[in-house]
């Protein structure tokens, strides 16, 4: 598992239920339109389930190879509501 992957799933905190933690897995997706209604672009794709509902979202590498470490942002936030 490679550290985007792991960082993912364990830092997931489920939007649906609430649970920590997860299972991610890469995922291919197919280019163009899905279903006629999603555009999908290229890249790859990781899909991180929650392991208590499988409630599951889809990240783009690309992107979380650019973000801050959940840690990072976790703290930057926790900065920005003590100083309001």
């Amino acid at each position: 598992m490679n550290p985007n992957k792991e960082a993912l799933s364990r830092e997931f905190v489920c939007p649906k239920c609430h649970g920590r933690g997860g299972l991610a897995e890469d995922v291919a997706l197919p280019t163009g339109r899905l279903s006629g209604m999603l555009a999908v672009s290229r890249g790859r794709y990781i899909a991180v389930s929650c392991s208590l509902c499988g409630y599951t979202e889809f990240y783009n590498l690309a992107v979380v190879a650019h973000a801050e470490e959940p840690a990072k942002v976790k703290a930057k936030l926790a900065r920005e509501a003590e100083q309001a």
